[in-house]
């Protein structure tokens, strides 16, 4: 896949044919599904290349949206081990071979896709890359791209050649076996997902990953370029640069104002420019992770297929995300937010408190839910790279939806007045 023209050039780039093969001896496989509140104190991130500080400055009322793309923008937002069972029980055909055919949906009526970004399912008004590999298949639009297999990098694992699809039931719920196991979906010798699979005779099948907001990453490279020159000409303006709570861009202007980098598209250029391997820009890999949650949609839980796909298919990049370390009570614990806690008479009563003692009321994300297969211990995982890096991700873009709702109902008793 050819990375955007306009980014280092030399970085290798991935598709979904960049995938990791199995032992011939495994014939099946695991996969992964996997206020007023201002940030105040400071958090420290681990990931490769930095410390990422969070909460290092306040949002302002002197925010400043005028920069952003209508398209995009909201404007309301201020502030063990061994092979799982096969689908059916029969397995899958043995001269099965290539990635599987993935269907095309119709498209949603209710899309928020901008106006750039063409018709679903029409490749002749759709901007972007096409599909550079030939002997893969990439979905129609990327609009039927399924949760699969993956290995502990995130890249898509294959059995005899095939991408396999993690089973799941009609109400989106992961097929697991009695193991705790995630069930694989049937594929016949064309490489497609069987139809009218059941286990434990229910009705299962594909689920598609969910790219909302982050689809801006389709857009025609002028646009991000556009947005990356304009996100680094203010903060080359600014006199001083700091971060809210979730990690996101915190600068003063000349003028003395406030403002926050808040923008979808300028949050992934920047995410783009910082992966990218450019080891002059000024951000690091925990930046990256809040550049990527403030471009994503804050109340979209994030998945490890979202990124991995956003990243290889749609972006065209492959960050290093070699050793990357995350710890939620070390980044954000400490950090102090102000909300309107609403009471049982439908008062409202301002509450203070650090993320780490609402994380409950905060944080979705669970990295023991998240696992991935390591092809060399032949064991599930929930402690590898590509989970961390997409718990940092969520975390921050968790953090983001908190500060954006400026009431919240996170105490079962009453909180006193004063």
């Amino acid at each position: 896949m050819e990375m955007r023209a306009w980014m280092l050039t030399g970085v290798a780039a991935i598709a979904l044919g960049a995938t990791t093969a199995l032992p011939t001896a495994f014939d099946g496989a695991p996969g992964a599904n996997t206020a007023f509140a201002q940030g105040q104190g400071q958090g420290q991130g681990q990931g490769q290349g930095g410390s990422g500080q969070r909460g290092g400055g306040d949002r302002g009322e002197d925010h400043d949206d005028s920069d952003h793309d209508d398209a995009t923008h909201d404007d309301s937002e201020h502030g063990t081990g061994g092979p799982p069972p096969q689908a059916g029980g029969g397995g899958r055909p043995e001269d099965a071979g290539g990635p599987p055919t993935l269907r095309a949906e119709e498209a949603d009526e209710d899309s928020d896709r901008p106006a750039w970004a063409g018709r679903e399912g029409d490749r002749e008004q759709t901007p972007g890359r096409g599909n550079s590999e030939p002997g893969v298949s990439k979905g129609d639009l990327y609009g039927d791209l399924y949760v699969v297999l993956r290995d502990t990098d995130g890249d898509p694992l294959t059995v005899d050649g095939f991408v396999r699809p993690i089973a799941y039931y009609e109400d989106g719920t992961m097929v697991v076996d009695a193991d705790g196991q995630p069930v694989l979906l049937d594929l016949n010798e064309e490489g497609e997902i069987v139809a009218g699979q059941t286990y434990d005779g229910l009705a299962i099948g594909p689920e598609e990953v969910e790219f909302g907001r982050t689809n801006v990453g389709r857009a025609p490279d002028p646009v991000l370029e556009h947005s990356l020159e304009e996100a680094l000409t203010k903060i080359d303006a600014a006199t001083s640069i700091t971060y809210d709570a979730a990690g996101r861009i915190v600068l003063t202007n000349p003028d003395g104002t406030i403002s926050t980098i808040d923008s979808p598209l300028e949050n992934l250029a920047l995410y783009l420019q910082t992966v990218a391997g450019d080891d002059t820009f000024i951000f690091d890999m925990d930046d990256a992770t809040s550049f990527l949650a403030a471009a994503t949609d804050k109340t979209q839980p994030l998945t490890i297929d979202e990124i991995a796909y956003l990243n290889s298919n749609i972006l065209g990049v492959d960050p290093d995300i070699t050793e990357f370390l995350y710890d939620r009570t070390e980044t954000y614990g400490d950090i102090e937010v102000s909300w309107l806690e609403a009471q049982p008479d439908g008062s409202y009563v301002p509450v203070s408190s650090t993320l780490g003692d609402i994380a409950d009321g905060v944080f979705t994300f669970d990295p023991s839910t998240a696992v991935v297969y390591d092809s060399a211990t032949n064991s599930f995982v929930s402690d590898a790279d590509i989970i961390a890096f997409t718990n940092a991700v969520d975390d921050a873009r968790a953090v983001i939806n908190f500060l954006h709702e400026p009431t919240h109902d996170l105490y079962t008793d009453p909180v006193p007045e004063g």
